[in-house]
């Protein structure tokens, strides 16, 4: 018999932690390398972090600066740019530093390239991001290739690129939300109440409100079966209304969690359900309305 998969740590020891002034690369889109350097350990407890758990303070986390570095190959510790910080002037951006405090190890895609000992400048540089999950490559291999190109290409063909880019993209949003449409024009109450909601919350949300939520919509959904095949629309939108403020009660009972990546997610099941029930209502609307989250 297969052992049963082991639920994600959330929470870390000092020791699991890279040590101060640890420097690890990680591939950008274009192949190269960027590098991040960690500035300091801290206990969860003595930071922002600590206040954005639903859950009990403890563990600890480092705070992590990307540097704007990019090269072919790993870098060499006496690359000067690697005691840097990515400061974000491309775009609109007008001078934000790329710091992030995250509460766990790196993964897979972060390689070890050595030690450069931190100083006490380094050790009080603020984060401008916060992360539970996972050390955010993506995001910063975004930073350092977009700030790059800024300071190294020519602008105007950069941004005619990026603008066909944003096109070509809209024109695919605008196709698989059209398919979604489709999907849910033709699928029942009791299809949609078989779905999974909230799969993609963060791990700061509390367990129980998390189960809480779906039992609300679950009932929310019977509510609606109930009512029969075609109820009037001022009863659906009755249902929702009860829908939403049994949301703000959940969230004030967990010691309000609900953030943004929770709020999107309700957002999108709420106009999952309205496509089903066959309402054209704005469901940011709705949701603004009545939530309190």
């Amino acid at each position: 018999m297969a052992k049963p998969k082991s639920k994600p740590k959330d929470r870390f020891d000092e020791s699991e932690l890279p040590e101060e002034g640890a420097v690890f690369a990680f591939q950008l889109k274009d192949g190269r390398f960027g590098a991040c350097r960690v500035l300091r350990k801290l206990p969860i407890a003595k930071t922002e972090l600590s206040e954005w758990s639903s859950k009990k303070v403890e563990g600890w986390c480092v705070r992590v600066a990307v540097t704007p570095w990019v090269g072919k190959n790993l870098p060499k510790l006496a690359e000067p740019l690697l005691q840097q910080t990515l400061t974000r002037t491309h775009h609109s951006w007008t001078g934000n530093k790329e710091v992030a405090l995250v509460a766990c190890p790196p993964n897979g895609e972060f390689e070890y390239v050595g030690v450069l000992p931190t100083t006490g400048k380094d050790r009080r540089q603020q984060e401008t991001a916060l992360s539970f999950g996972d050390w955010p490559r993506e995001m910063w291999a975004e930073q350092v290739l977009m700030q790059w190109e800024w300071d190294h290409c020519d602008r105007q063909k950069l941004l005619a690129r990026e603008q066909q880019q944003k096109q070509q993209a809209g024109t695919k949003a605008d196709q698989a939300a059209a398919r979604r449409i489709a999907r849910l024009s033709k699928m029942s109450l009791a299809e949609f109440r078989r779905s999974r909601f909230c799969s993609r919350w963060s791990m700061i949300a509390p367990a129980a409100g998390v189960a809480e939520t779906r039992q609300s919509i679950d009932e929310a959904i019977g509510r609606l079966i109930a009512m029969g095949k075609k109820p009037p629309r001022k009863q659906i939108l009755a249902e929702i209304k009860r829908l939403i403020q049994q949301w703000n009660k959940v969230n004030e009972k967990h010691g309000r969690f609900m953030q943004t990546i929770e709020r999107d997610a309700l957002t999108t099941h709420l106009a999952d359900l309205l496509i089903v029930v066959g309402l054209d209502d704005d469901p940011v609307l709705l949701f603004e309305r009545w939530e309190n989250l």
